[in-house]
């Protein structure tokens, strides 16, 4: 692809066109780095870029400064912190590793009594490495699992450009990028979850719940809406995913309530606009980083299928704005996105919408 290294263009059997960032041997052996896919071509040529300035500060030799003397996994993290690799992220990406970090150094792994983050980095082996992400596709998700051992990967190589470690336990984990989810909800299932969050006293995550499958949005997003978003039967905020350098004002999202979350939302008490929507009735407090065990503690006692995850109600919504007959520009008008090959990979085709094409057509014609 001219004088663009790394990359390559791939076209589907479907015509999808997608960009590959294939880095050579030397970097893929001395810098621990893989192949990655992206649709957007100029994020794909913009990894590229960053790949071939790592080598070249591999090359030259470059001691980059050291902002801890820690030890432990979590001063590992911190050192990470100060490099150039993560000064050159965008606002999106470092918003993303700081939350996934900050979970995984919460987290105790396998028999340890003391976190991830307060583990000495040098006791953590390609054993550890192995357990923990079990751990996470047990207790989370496969895809959690995935991008987390990913982003200590490339926390553990910047560790070996400073001389803090001596090898990467997440190198050659032979993990790849899992495929596209396509589970969905169906409204039996919706209804049974937020239906046993109530009898459980934990409403907030049925309302969690609603707020994502009826807006069609991110959990996170959701999760931290004040009442100050929510103002004369309209919700008003920035996704926080679609902030980057670039755009770092982010994707204002204006979007009518409905029936539904209008009577959900009219049960709970609003005293201040800073407040949160969503409250933990075990803690008083909002829920920290993820909901995803208190969710999942719903699902179990709902006798739901353990595949069915909260991130799946997004999909689920906007899947169903399609089989209602939505055009692709009102679907991304609905979940914020950007980019239109992105949205047909998350709106499943699915038999409804080939009846409705059908019915659409014959009506055409007067058949």
């Amino acid at each position: 692809m001219g004088n663009i290294k790394y990359l390559e263009k791939k076209v589907s059997s479907k015509g999808i066109i997608t960009w590959g960032v294939n880095p050579s041997k030397p970097l893929r052996d001395k810098l621990f780095l893989s192949y990655e896919s992206y649709t957007d071509k100029k994020t794909a040529i913009a990894r590229c870029t960053d790949y071939e300035e790592q080598f070249e500060l591999y090359k030259l030799g470059m001691d980059l400064k050291r902002g801890v003397k820690d030890t432990t996994v979590q001063g590992l993290v911190d050192a990470y912190y100060s490099t150039s690799n993560w000064l050159r992220l965008s606002v999106n990406s470092k918003n993303t590793y700081k939350q996934l970090l900050g979970y995984i150094c919460d987290c105790r792994i396998g028999n340890s009594n003391i976190s991830f983050g307060e583990t000495l980095h040098r006791k953590i082996t390609a054993e550890t490495a192995e357990l923990l992400h079990k751990q996470l596709c047990k207790d989370v998700s496969n895809h959690r699992a995935v991008h987390v051992c990913k982003v200590l990967r490339r926390v553990w190589f910047v560790g070996h450009r400073l001389a803090l470690t001596q090898s990467n336990p997440f190198s050659k984990m032979g993990i790849v990028s899992l495929p596209d989810r396509e589970v969905r909800w169906e409204q039996d299932h919706i209804d049974l979850f937020v239906a046993k969050a109530d009898e459980m006293e934990m409403s907030s995550v049925g309302t969690l719940a609603l707020l994502c499958y009826h807006l069609c949005q991110r959990v996170g997003d959701m999760r931290q809406l004040t009442w100050s978003c929510y103002q004369n039967d309209t919700f008003c905020f920035v996704q926080e995913k679609s902030r980057t350098v670039k755009k770092p004002e982010g994707t204002q999202m204006i979007l009518d309530t409905n029936v539904y979350l209008e009577e959900r939302l009219s049960r709970l008490t609003r005293r201040r606009d800073t407040d949160f929507i969503i409250i933990n009735e075990r803690t008083g407090r909002p829920y920290t980083k993820w909901a995803y065990k208190a969710v999942a503690e719903v699902r179990k006692a709902a006798g739901l299928p353990e595949e069915l995850k909260i991130s799946d109600l997004r999909r689920t919504g906007a899947t169903e704005a399609g089989e209602s007959g939505c055009t692709t520009d009102e679907i991304m008008a609905l979940t914020g996105h950007t980019d239109r090959q992105i949205v047909n990979i998350y709106v499943k085709k699915t038999p409804v919408m080939a009846t409705n094409a059908s019915n659409k057509r014959l009506k055409r014609f007067g058949r």
